[in-house]
C-alpha cells in the first residue's frame, strides 16, 4: 500500500470530496420549494414529500453500500470513488429535468444507487494514508463535508434565486463530474486484489456485518452513526418552511435558507478539527459525549427561536458542538477494523448512515404534518440528549474511556 506521497492522495480527495458536497448540498436549500413548483400545493404534502424525496437517496445507498464495499476491497476503493462521482453527476443532472415529483423521486433512488461518495471517500483514505495519520485524515476530510455543507447551501440558494432550480441541479453535475476527474488523475492506490477462492464468494459482503456484529464499540460506533445522521435529517427537510415562518419577508427565501445552513457548516467545519485534536489528548469518549448532550440542547433552543436571528444564534451554537461527532467516531472504528477488511465495514457504517437519513427525514416530515415544525425540532433534541446519556451509561462496559 502507498506510504509515499499519502499527502497528495489525501488533500486530492478533500479537493473532490468538496466539489461533491457542495454539489449535494446545492439541492437542500429549495428542496420544498422545487417539490412545489413540479406541482404539490399544499404545505402539509410538501412537508411530506420533502421528507421522502431526502430520503429516497438514501433507501438506495443504504441497500448497495455493502456491496460497493465488497467490491471495493475485491476491485480497489478509487474505482469506487470514481464509480460515486461520475455517477453522482449523472444522476443530479437528471434530476434538473424531472417533470414531476415522481421523477424526482425515481432520480434520487438512482442518486443512492450509484453516488454515495462520503463512504467511497473514507474508504480510500483508510487505505492511502499510513495508520499513524487516520484521525488526522479523517478529521481533515470531515471538513470537506463540513465546509460543502456550508459552501454548497448557499451557492445553490443564489444560484437558484437567479437562474432557477433546473439550472442549479445541472451546476451541481457538473461540479461532481469535476470531482471524479480531480480523482482519476491525481489520486494513486497501490491496490493487490485478494482473488482466493475464499473471497471470491458474494456471500463475503456479509463480512462487514460480521465483524461489526462481533465488536461491541464497533456496534455502540455504528449505532451512533445512525442516530447522528437520524437527528440531523429530521430537521434538514423542514428547515426552508421554518424558515419561511420566522422571516418577514417573503424575498429571496432560498437565499435565507441556503445562508442558514451554510452559517452552521462553516462553525462545523472549523470545530470539527478543534475537536479532533482535543479528543486525541482529552479522549475520544469524553468529548463525544459531551458534544452530543451539548448539541440536544442547543436543538431545543431552536424551537424557541421566534425570528430569523435568534434561529441564526442558534444554528452557529449547533455548528460548535456538532462538527466534531463523525469524525471522532470514524477515527475510534478505524482502529477497531482490520485493514483488509475497511472497505466492508465502512460501506457497513455507510449504509448505516443512509438508513438514518431515511429514517430521519421521513420522520421528519410526518412529525412536521402531525405536530407542526417545533415539535419536530424538540423531538430531535430529545432524541440526541438520550443518545448522549446512553453512550455515557454504557461506556465502561465496552472499554470505552469516559
Amino acid at each position: 500500500m502507498l506510504t509515499q506521497g499519502w499527502r497528495k492522495n489525501l488533500y486530492s480527495i478533500w479537493i473532490a470530496e468538496l466539489l461533491a458536497t457542495i454539489a449535494f448540498q446545492c439541492f437542500y436549500p429549495f428542496v420544498a420549494y422545487y417539490i412545489g413548483e413540479l406541482g404539490v400545493n399544499r404545505e402539509s404534502e410538501i412537508a411530506i414529500w420533502s421528507g421522502i424525496i431526502v430520503a429516497s437517496s438514501g433507501i438506495s445507498l443504504a441497500l448497495f453500500s455493502p456491496f460497493w464495499g465488497y467490491l471495493a476491497d475485491r476491485h480497489g476503493r478509487k474505482l469506487m470513488l470514481l464509480r460515486a462521482m461520475f455517477g453522482g453527476a449523472v444522476c443530479v443532472t437528471l434530476m434538473a429535468f424531472s417533470k414531476s415529483v415522481y421523477q424526482l423521486f425515481f432520480f434520487r433512488i438512482l442518486q443512492g444507487v450509484f453516488a454515495g461518495t462520503i463512504g467511497a471517500s473514507i474508504a480510500l483514505v483508510a487505505m492511502v494514508v499510513p495508520e499513524s495519520s487516520l484521525g488526522f485524515s479523517f478529521s481533515l476530510l470531515y471538513t470537506t463535508i463540513y465546509l460543502g455543507s456550508s459552501i454548497g447551501p448557499l451557492v445553490g440558494g443564489v444560484i437558484a434565486d437567479y437562474f432557477g432550480y433546473r439550472t442549479t441541479l445541472i451546476f451541481a453535475g457538473g461540479l461532481l463530474f469535476i470531482g471524479g476527474l480531480v480523482v482519476l488523475g491525481l489520486v494513486k492506490e497501490d491496490f493487490r486484489p485478494d482473488l482466493s477462492k475464499e473471497n471470491s464468494s458474494l456471500s463475503k459482503i456479509n463480512d462487514g456485518f460480521k465483524i461489526v456484529r462481533s465488536s461491541k464499540q464497533l456496534l455502540v460506533i455504528v449505532c451512533l452513526m445512525f442516530f447522528a445522521q437520524y437527528t440531523n435529517m429530521v430537521i434538514l427537510p423542514i428547515l426552508p418552511i421554518y424558515i419561511q415562518t420566522l422571516s418577514k419577508s417573503a424575498e429571496h427565501l432560498v437565499f435565507k435558507t441556503g445562508g442558514i445552513m451554510a452559517i452552521t457548516g462553516f462553525i462545523s467545519a472549523i470545530s470539527g478539527m478543534m475537536w479532533g485534536k482535543l479528543s486525541d489528548t482529552r479522549g475520544k469518549g469524553k468529548i463525544l459525549v459531551f458534544i452530543i448532550l451539548s448539541a440536544g440542547l442547543v436543538y431545543f433552543s431552536q424551537a424557541i427561536a421566534r425570528n430569523i436571528a435568534q434561529l441564526i444564534i442558534t444554528r452557529i451554537l449547533l455548528g460548535i458542538f456538532i462538527g466534531g461527532i463523525e469524525p471522532i467516531a470514524n477515527a475510534m472504528a478505524g482502529s477497531f477494523i482490520p485493514k483488509k477488511h475497511r472497505g466492508k465495514v465502512y460501506g457497513v457504517i455507510s449504509s448505516t448512515r443512509s438508513f438514518g437519513n431515511v429514517a430521519g427525514a421521513i420522520s421528519g416530515g410526518l412529525i412536521a404534518s402531525l405536530l407542526g415544525v417545533r415539535a419536530t425540532i424538540i423531538f430531535t433534541s430529545v432524541i440526541f440528549i438520550l443518545m448522549g446519556l446512553w453512550i455515557f451509561t454504557i461506556s465502561k462496559k465496552i472499554g470505552i474511556v469516559i
